[in-house]
């Protein structure tokens, strides 16, 4: 992450890490409620179940060590 002076987030820096094989973690953010504090999410994005699909799953912690993927969504590529 890089910050400004004030200590807002200017950009993220995602260096292609994964937590599984075939999978791309990102930052989504989203002002669209309060465009001065936008909230921010930890995804990851993977191909879906079935042919022609992607799959997003919200990252959150689980116990003091351990990360979880949950609220998975599936959608047809041509959607995107």
């Amino acid at each position: 992450m890089i910050a400004d002076t004030k200590g807002n987030w200017a950009r993220y820096l995602n260096d292609g890490a994964v937590l599984f094989p075939q999978m791309l973690t990102a930052v989504e953010w989203d002002g669209t409620a309060d465009a001065d504090n936008p909230s921010l999410t930890l995804v990851a994005w993977r191909y879906g179940s079935t042919p022609g699909t992607v799959a997003r799953a919200v990252i959150t912690r689980s116990g003091s060590d351990k990360l979880r993927a949950g609220d998975k969504q599936e959608f047809a590529v041509q959607s995107l």
